[in-house]
């Protein structure tokens, strides 16, 4: 009768026990860039430009250039990729990506030298903004490889009528925007805030891959470079990620304390 009333107890408590909430801890962690590259367009200069440019693959270079140049709309874009899945992460709770300008910029193989424009963020001469690469049908599939990615490979979200419309010269509805969210501090670029920590939460309850787009959106006429450090460039200055989250540690299942239960009492009866 005692190894009834202990085994429905027992019992009890364990599945009780999955109601409880789980318990969790914060955890930081500075998350390196997994692909990034610079892609390059061009419209109106001469077909051996416009094929050079517009299939150009420079996964390789130290650099990622964001270029913005007229008459002949010379344009480069940086793609930075992140894969949140290395990390165990319930919730994020705050998020900052951070990249590192380049003290001079170097050739890209295609532009001999590239106008070195003023890095800014003010509104009236703003030379930075930031996007999200949204998962729709018809965009750049969020496991690109800076090895093959190029103009001609992306999707939706950047395309010739989208960079003739001006403005960001991305796809609206594709990206989510995080224009005017970014700070500029030395010859360092910052993008955090609450938008950008819902949409990595976003991506996080997708597949754990995100896609942060940077453009130059208001270039000078005569030309209008900037460079930043590539995953390929100089020790230190990796594009990174840098995530305060919650981490879930889960509370032992019913089944393994109803098993412990078992045994327990199956142990007092044999030695009785």
């Amino acid at each position: 009768m005692k190894n009834r009333r202990l085994l429905c107890a027992l019992v009890a408590i364990a599945l009780g026990h999955v109601a409880k909430p789980h318990a969790s801890s914060a955890a930081v962690a500075d998350l390196l860039v997994s692909n990034d590259t610079a892609v390059w367009y061009a419209s109106g200069a001469s077909a051996a430009d416009v094929a050079a440019y517009n299939g150009y693959i420079g996964g390789s270079d130290p650099d990622i250039d964001n270029f913005n140049n007229s008459p002949f709309s010379y344009r480069a874009f940086g793609y930075f990729q992140f894969d949140l899945s290395t990390l165990n992460i319930e919730t994020i709770d705050s998020a900052e990506f951070s990249i590192q300008r380049m003290a001079i910029n170097p050739s890209n193989n295609i532009v001999a030298t590239d106008a070195f424009d003023v890095l800014n963020d003010v509104a009236s001469v703003d030379r930075v903004d930031f996007y999200g690469l949204n998962s729709v049908a018809g965009n750049t599939a969020q496991d690109w490889s800076e090895s093959t990615l190029s103009f001609n490979t992306t999707g939706n979200e950047l395309t010739a009528a989208s960079i003739a419309s001006g403005g960001s010269h991305l796809t609206t509805g594709t990206v989510e925007d995080f224009s005017g969210q970014d700070s500029v501090a030395g010859q360092t670029v910052s993008l955090s805030g609450p938008a950008l920590t819902t949409w990595l939460q976003t991506r996080l309850d997708d597949n754990g891959l995100a896609t942060i787009i940077s453009i130059n959106p208001q270039g000078a006429l005569a030309g209008s470079g900037l460079a930043y450090h590539s995953s390929n460039g100089a020790l230190g200055f990796t594009p990174s990620l840098n995530l305060v989250y919650t981490v879930a540690i889960p509370e032992p299942t019913s089944a393994a304390i109803l098993g412990i239960t078992l045994s327990t009492v199956l142990l007092r009866r044999r030695r009785r």
